[in-house]
């Protein structure tokens, strides 16, 4: 057996593990995690592989990675239009057929001399694949890269040539590089180990307006430090450490994402339950009804989550509980695969990777459309960067063959369908970002791009029945608009949300300042500058014509962020360029902790306000499961949940924060029971009236009403005469509204 067999043997085994799991009857976690790792790896490098026969197409990464996810929001659909519904069958199908492909394809002739990461070469013509690796020393950028004189060569990791000056200090064979290989990988071991303790110290109790950092133990934070010290000292040695980095980076993810999993009962924020809703509806029902609720216009990532829970016999909300660090780990290689199109420098892609690790601070990571359809997008991105760059590999006067070309060709279209299905606002964006860059490059494969722009239109043509007769609206101008802050802003908020605010502002402005003003200045020189340039800017434009619900700041922030990571981490590389070989990993190491320090309070810093506790839910399931169908629930304040299972398109849709008692006029001047019921005889029908433990917490972080305060007005409204208290439980009440 040849060693280039093994990579291909490997896989096979581990496609029929995922088969064995969906027939034997093993644990849930098991199966979650076989059946994740097949629609999240396995497939997209059993469909890379047989397409080009090369091992470094079987190994996990962002490409193959989006060819499954993308793949598994087109099938799903179209077996729900079709009416099957086997999620588990066509799963396990899918899984043996795919290992027997990977069996019977021959590796090809240069499959052992491949590029070791998976992504090196993805959706890589042949054209892509002649340019030879790049000598010299690892610390220095080739200047001729980002000129538009060298675009055709294909992005490649920088390693110091065998012997060269930095052969013994960071080369492959060097006794430091083995020495921090061994020590990152131990380092992070221990920092594991350290935050598996550190769960069982975690006191929700503790929640204030500092959110989990209050509630965590110091043994959480020591944990941290060490995987984001490891991720910083490995990403200035290129040579070795690829493993290492990447340890670090999942530790950073688990330790920041899947600690509120762990320590939270349900799925963070109140918003989440409105998804959970549309795909409990469609295991119910099977069926995608267009007309009733904008999601099943746009049902992508819905559908996938429901083939997804129950291929893996998964309840859904333990699926949204785990989104965040799943979603996390997938922008990271996004990321990184986005930075490797723009530069051979491997410091300047692993930087790029920790810093966006540590300033995706807007919370869209969650059980939503948003972070699958932000993720296909920034992957398609880069594969059309990529193949630009690579001498234009999708343009027929290119070296590549018809069928090359083609496979790069149906690679792209489907992450783009998986896209454009998935999300109303991301593929807007993902468009203008390619117009503007094909425009502005000349890129050669601009029909692919105006095909993209047609299917979009399709898309909207068929959503707009329901559109028509909405209250959504496809054109919003007021970018800067806040869903909530004129009613918030004449409270005190409690300690430390002031300072949550702050570390905001500085991340947001502080990222587009270093790495806009950065690709700004390079661009005239560097192609990389000018395509980051683009990326970190045009999202603006999409937000100026619709705000997004309130959100259009935090979504010009999402967007831009990939490339304001690679923009800085090329400014970071040159200034590190400045200081001594010892000075660079203390610098390095300084900047991630102030990156991390900055961070923590802006993404964990809210938790008084995104917890979500069993007592909200059972609130929603009491009203669902006794209210008459056309009732509505009215909230006491926001950020409650509702639309919590199928059952929600029988009642008013709604959101977590309308209707409220708390924002109404009657409430605000005079914030008492009486005023309360005045509300709720404005309200047409019989509706109930909900109070929750998370509107506690959320009128306690912005310093509008003190919990103690909060419950005894509960029970005021249980002695009101136009109220019937129907559910209490843990906090949580719920009273129907009674007309005389």
């Amino acid at each position: 057996m040849t060693p280039s067999s093994w990579p291909r043997l490997a896989v096979a085994t581990a496609l029929g593990l995922v088969a064995l799991s969906l027939v034997l009857p093993a644990p849930a976690p098991l199966r979650a995690v076989a059946v994740a790792a097949f629609w999240a790896w396995l497939l997209g490098a059993a469909v890379r592989y047989v397409a080009g026969g090369r091992n470094d197409h079987l190994l996990p990464g962002a490409v193959n990675a989006a060819l499954g996810l993308a793949g598994l929001a087109a099938l799903s659909q179209l077996a729900i239009a079709l009416g099957l519904d086997a999620p588990a069958a066509i799963t396990l199908g899918t899984a043996l057929a795919a290992a027997a492909a990977v069996l019977l394809r021959r590796p090809s002739p240069d499959a052992a001399g491949e590029a070791p990461h998976g992504d090196h070469a993805a959706l890589r013509p042949v054209a892509a694949r002649q340019a030879v690796g790049v000598g010299g020393a690892a610390h220095h950028d080739a200047p001729h890269l980002d000129t538009a004189h060298h675009d055709g060569a294909p992005p490649r990791e920088v390693r110091p040539a065998p012997g060269g000056a930095g052969a013994a200090a960071d080369g492959r064979g060097g006794p430091t590089a083995r020495w921090t290989t061994w020590a990152g990988a131990v380092g992070v071991a221990v920092a594991l180990a350290l935050w598996a303790l550190s769960l069982g110290g975690v006191d929700l109790d503790r929640l204030n307006g500092y959110g989990l950092l209050a509630a965590v133990p110091l043994l959480w934070y020591v944990a941290l430090a060490i995987c984001v010290a490891v991720a910083a000292v490995t990403a200035l040695h290129p040579a070795r450490h690829r493993g290492a980095f990447w340890a670090a980076i999942a530790g950073i993810v688990l330790i920041l994402h899947a600690t509120p999993a762990v320590a939270y009962d349900m799925p963070r924020y109140t918003w989440t339950f409105k998804h959970i809703g549309v795909v409990e509806y469609i295991r119910a029902a099977n069926e995608l009804p267009r007309l009733r609720d904008i999601y099943y216009n746009w049902p992508g990532f819905f559908a996938a989550a429901e083939w997804f829970t129950s291929a893996a016999s998964l309840d859904v909300r333990t699926a949204a509980r785990w989104a965040p660090p799943f979603f996390e780990i997938l922008n990271a290689s996004a990321v990184w695969y986005l930075a490797r199109s723009l530069t051979r420098d491997a410091r300047t892609v692993r930087l790029a990777t920790l810093v966006f690790a540590l300033t995706i601070w807007v919370g869209q990571d969650y059980f939503a459309p948003q972070p699958l359809a932000f993720f296909l997008g920034i992957v398609l991105i880069a594969v059309l960067v990529r193949a630009h760059r690579a001498g234009g590999a999708l343009h027929r006067d290119s070296s590549s063959s018809g069928r090359e070309r083609a496979l790069l060709a149906a690679g792209a279209a489907l992450i783009w369908i998986g896209t454009m299905t998935t999300h109303q606002l991301t593929p807007v964006v993902v468009l203008l970002v390619l117009f503007v860059l094909t425009a502005l490059l000349r890129w050669r494969a601009w029909w692919l791009v105006v095909a993209f722009a047609v299917l979009e239109v399709a898309w909207l043509a068929l959503a707009w029945p329901y559109l028509a007769q909405s209250p959504y609206s496809l054109f919003s101008f007021n970018p800067l608009d806040g869903s909530s802050a004129d009613v918030l802003s004449r409270y005190e908020p409690m300690e430390g949300v002031v300072f949550r605010r702050a570390t905001v502002y500085v991340l947001y402005f502080g990222m587009f300042a270093v790495g806009g003003g950065w690709a700004l200045l390079t661009g005239r020189r560097s192609v990389a500058s000018r395509i980051a340039l683009v990326g970190a800017f045009a999202p603006a434009l999409v937000l100026l014509a619709q705000d997004y619900g309130g959100e259009g700041q935090l979504r010009t922030y999402l967007y831009a962020l990939p490339f304001l990571a690679f923009s800085v981490a090329r400014a970071a590389v040159a200034g590190l360029e400045r200081l001594g070989a010892g000075l660079r990993p203390v610098a390095t190491v300084a900047g991630a902790a102030v990156l991390t320090a900055l961070f923590l309070p802006a993404y964990l810093g809210q938790e008084r306000v995104n917890r979500v506790v069993p007592a909200d839910v059972a609130a929603a399931e009491w009203f669902y499961a006794n209210a008459a169908p056309g009732t509505e629930m009215i909230g006491l304040a926001p950020n409650s949940p509702s639309r919590i299972d199928e059952r929600y398109l029988d009642y008013p849709l709604q959101s977590e924060t309308s209707p409220t008692a708390f924002v109404s006029e009657e409430f605000q001047s005079s914030p008492d029971a009486a005023a309360v019921v005045e509300y709720l005889r404005t309200q047409e029908g019989n509706p109930y009236l909900v109070a929750t433990p998370s509107q506690a917490g959320y009128l306690e972080y912005f310093g509008a009403m003190q919990p103690e305060r909060f419950y005894a007005l509960q029970r005021e409204l249980d002695q009101q005469p136009g109220l019937r208290l129907v559910f209490r439980q843990d906090g949580a009440s719920v009273w129907q509204v009674l007309r005389s």
